[in-house]
């Protein structure tokens, strides 16, 4: 789910699985490990809530205001660039 309400852009991924994300090292040529690593990097807040079964792992990101055209004050608006760190 990619949800944005105004400067905020929120993006939620359920599962059915049981556990948490765990920050892992990652070889070079691992196919996966890296996600919590990126997440951490770039978003300005995530988390995760559980549910049963399963839980959603979720992630929000805070746009400038110069970023988001259209809609009142941002609302419904379009991303014009990505955000950089």
């Amino acid at each position: 789910m990619l949800v944005g309400d105004g400067p905020l852009v929120r993006i939620e991924v359920r599962d059915s699985g049981s556990g948490n994300p765990a920050v892992r090292d990652a070889a070079v040529d691992d196919c996966g490990g890296r996600g919590l690593r990126l997440v951490m990097a770039l978003a300005d807040d995530f988390g995760v809530t559980p549910h049963r079964p399963g839980k959603s792992v979720w992630t929000v990101f805070t746009m400038d205001r110069a970023e988001v055209k259209g809609g009142e004050e941002g609302r419904g608006g379009v991303v014009e660039h990505a955000r950089t760190h």
